[in-house]
């Protein structure tokens, strides 16, 4: 059953999050009787970045481009859906704000783009993107290791988005395949800001770093796991260098099954690489864990 919130209708469920719901969506303003004025969007939060684009946002165009349509040709979006109310004091108060700060303000186009946010009773509704082609673990998973062109590809689309994002002192926080969405197969948009966090004090000038546990377990760097202060741009980075290295050997680098032994073996860098593999992903592999 489909439902309405503001000017869109709501269809079927996509994912499924801790404390959300992904549904399909499009726009459909409610018109208003003959005669009482122009179309009502009142519940609707239009989303205005408050930062520049960036060069090769505006070099390329709208990063906002649909890739899908419903039977009427209109454009769909995906919606999250939020429910407070299903959420820990800490999500409510912390990260759900800064998520909604975060992607009020990023517009690039390997990022996902918000179209509107919208606050209703215990819910949160986050209009965005509609990646359809799923995200690369599940290509991952459907035809092994990528070939080193198409991993180049998406993985220069990716660290042109953690570069922007480091720009604007803003971390990700969660940087993994299952992140990592296709608008189409050359096009990649990194989504779910759910641990971003700003990491520099405007009070004080001064950088700050991260004391919590985020992301997952397999993309963590070290200092993350054994619950030390960190850095969480270089945070980022570590992940990067394991996401290029399980696009190009369908792997993960460490294995997560013994933490400590898993913290021991990045502490030592001791990671295989498959023949296949060129010197030159090896060398950024390399660079972005140490």
């Amino acid at each position: 059953m489909k439902e309405r919130m503001g000017g869109y209708i709501i269809g079927r469920t996509i994912g499924s999050g801790t404390y959300s719901k992904v549904k399909v969506a499009y726009y459909l303003p409610v018109k208003p009787p003959e005669g009482h004025g122009e179309e009502s969007t009142a519940e609707i939060t239009p989303v205005v970045p408050t930062k520049g684009e960036s060069e090769e946002a505006s070099a390329k165009g709208s990063a906002q481009e649909p890739v899908d349509e419903d039977t009427s040709g209109r454009s769909l979006l995906a919606v999250k859906i939020i429910n407070k109310r299903q959420a820990t004091k800490e999500f409510v108060g912390r990260f759900l704000p800064r998520e909604m700060a975060i992607l009020r303000m990023v517009n690039h186009p390997h990022i996902i783009g918000v179209k509107d946010l919208i606050e209703s009773g215990d819910c949160v509704y986050i209009f965005m993107d509609n990646c359809s082609l799923g995200d690369i673990l599940e290509i991952i998973r459907r035809e092994d290791a990528l070939p080193e062109i198409r991993a180049k590809m998406y993985f220069r689309q990716l660290l042109s988005a953690v570069r922007y994002l480091h720009s604007y002192s803003i971390a990700h926080r969660d940087i993994k395949c299952e992140n990592i969405l296709l608008m189409s197969e050359t096009h990649i948009k990194l989504g779910d800001f759910g641990f971003a966090r700003f990491c520099y004090d405007e009070a004080t000038k001064t950088p700050q770093l991260s004391e919590t546990f985020c992301g997952s377990t397999a993309y963590a760097a070290p200092e993350v796991l054994q619950g030390n202060a960190y850095d969480p741009k270089k945070n980022d980075i570590w992940s990067v260098g394991i996401v290029l290295y399980v696009m190009v050997t369908a792997v993960m680098p460490f294995c997560d099954g013994d933490l400590n032994a898993m913290i021991q073996a990045q502490q030592k860098r001791k990671i295989f690489f498959p023949k296949k593999c060129s010197q030159e992903v090896r060398d950024v592999v390399r660079q972005a864990i140490y």
